[in-house]
């Protein structure tokens, strides 16, 4: 989507600015999510690369509104001069009071559910000996906890950052927690279980019939 060639077709409507009172057109673009918040944005190309690159392609007008990226306003009328945060309160309250526009919150979930909320995933139960060989983690060692002095950078597995975490011994032999493998989603014995409370067995095979 970063990468793509930026196209897009005038609509010939216009929209007005709730602040200003401008006209600005409106364009139908490729690199507009649908499914994303309200399927429509404002575009910054004096602050957004995409949007720069789509204004130059097409001529559109190009206004820069503050310093850096979340720098001092100018450009902005009553607003010249306010930094990043003070401006979005500002505005934000303005709009607000004037029935137009109120503070929400878009998530940017893609295809994550809950069970993947531990750091990516809770781990796959299994370690490895010195000699190679892959078994599960002894019933005394689990649950497998996590460790919380992780830095999350939003990039790496902390999981996989942390070599201390991943140290343990099987009947007094080093061995390790790896592969730090993710249980998928689609994973039955989970909700294979959760249907069998009642069992005293771990998990019950399929019956045919």
């Amino acid at each position: 989507m970063a990468t793509m060639e930026k196209k897009g077709v005038d609509t010939g409507f216009k929209a007005v600015h709730p602040l200003t009172g401008e006209e600005i057109p409106v364009w139908a673009a490729n690199f507009v999510l649908m499914e994303y918040g309200t399927g429509a944005v404002m575009a910054v190309p004096g602050h957004d690369q995409r949007d720069y690159e789509f204004a130059s392609k097409y001529g559109l007008n190009i206004k820069p509104q503050a310093l850096t990226e979340k720098g001092v306003l100018f450009n902005s009328g009553e607003f010249n001069g306010l930094d990043h945060e003070a401006a979005f309160n500002a505005i934000a309250d303005k709009l607000t009071a004037m029935g137009v526009g109120e503070r929400k919150v878009n998530y940017r979930l893609r295809d994550w559910g809950v069970s993947r909320q531990r750091y990516w995933g809770a781990p796959i139960p299994m370690v490895t000996l010195e000699d190679g060989t892959v078994m599960p983690t002894p019933d005394d060692q689990l649950p497998v906890i996590l460790p919380e002095d992780v830095v999350m950078d939003g990039i790496n597995s902390p999981i996989k950052a942390d070599p201390e975490w991943a140290k343990t011994t099987v009947n007094g032999m080093p061995a390790l927690r790896k592969p730090t493998l993710s249980t998928p989603l689609w994973s039955p014995p989970g909700t294979m279980r959760a249907t069998l409370a009642q069992s005293t067995k771990r998990y019950a095979g399929f019956r045919s019939g």
